[in-house]
C-alpha cells in the first residue's frame, strides 16, 4: 500500500511538472500593473482646482507612458469622503473645489482604459489622537460619541487612537453603506480594503462587544 502511495505521489509531481513552465515572461504577461495614490499625495495635489487637474493628468501621461492599467484611489483614509457623501465628511482639502474631484480622477483615468479602483481605510478615524474633540463635527464617529444615546458609543474604539468597532452592527451597516454607495455613484473598477491590523491586543479594547457576543453564542 505504501509503495502505491509513493509511486502515486511521484505521478502527480511528473504531471504537474507537464505544465507550461512559469517563466519570467509567463509571468509579466499575467501580471497586472498598478499604482496605489494615498490620502496625502490626492491632498499635495488639491491645492487648487487648476492645479489639481493638472496633477491628475501628468499622473494619467505617466501612467500611459509606463502602461499602467490600474490606479488605486484613496478615497476614505480616517471615516471621510474625497467625494460629497451622505455618510462620511468631504475632506477639508476638497472643500474649496468647484467639481468632484473623484469624478475627475475617474473620467481621465477611464478615458486612457486604465481602471480606477476605490481604496478605503473602512475602520480607522484617527492615528494621531483620542480627542474626540478634534474630529470633524460630520463624521460618524463624532455623531455617536456625541448624541445622547451612550448605547451607540461603543461603535467606536480607542488605541492611541479611533477606530470604528467592527464588532457593532451599526459600525458594519455604515462601512457596506459606504461602499454601496461609491460603487452606485461611480463606474468604479474595485473596491480594496486596507486596515487588515488591529490597533492594539489589549483584551479591553473591545470587551464589551465580545462579552455581548459571547453571551449571544452561549443561549
Amino acid at each position: 500500500m505504501k509503495r502505491l502511495l509513493i509511486i502515486f505521489l511521484m505521478a502527480a509531481v511528473m504531471l504537474c511538472g507537464c505544465s507550461q513552465p512559469q517563466t519570467k515572461e509567463t509571468f509579466k504577461n499575467k501580471a497586472s500593473s498598478g499604482v496605489w495614490f494615498s490620502f496625502s499625495e490626492i491632498n499635495t495635489m488639491l491645492k487648487s482646482e487648476k492645479g489639481f487637474k493638472a496633477e491628475v493628468d501628468l499622473a494619467v501621461e505617466n501612467c500611459k507612458k509606463l502602461k499602467i492599467e490600474n490606479v488605486y484611489i484613496h478615497i476614505r483614509a480616517f471615516c471621510d469622503s474625497l467625494f460629497v457623501s451622505d455618510y462620511f465628511p468631504l475632506i477639508d482639502e476638497a472643500k474649496d473645489l468647484g467639481f468632484d474631484a473623484f469624478e475627475y480622477i475617474l473620467e481621465a483615468f477611464h478615458n486612457e482604459n486604465i481602471k480606477v479602483h476605490a481604496w478605503i481605510n473602512p475602520y480607522r478615524v484617527s492615528t494621531t489622537s483620542e480627542d474626540i474633540n478634534e474630529l470633524n463635527p460630520e463624521s460618524p464617529a463624532y455623531k455617536w460619541l456625541k448624541d445622547d444615546n451612550e448605547e451607540n458609543d461603543r461603535n467606536v474604539c480607542f488605541a492611541n487612537g479611533i477606530y470604528l468597532n467592527p464588532a457593532e452592527s451599526e459600525a458594519r451597516a455604515l462601512v457596506i453603506n459606504g461602499v454601496r454607495e461609491v460603487i452606485e455613484k461611480y463606474q468604479i473598477d474595485g473596491v480594496h480594503f486596507d486596515d487588515y491590523f488591529y490597533p492594539t491586543t489589549a483584551s479591553e479594547f473591545d470587551l464589551i462587544s465580545y462579552e455581548e457576543y459571547r453571551g449571544n453564542t452561549e443561549n
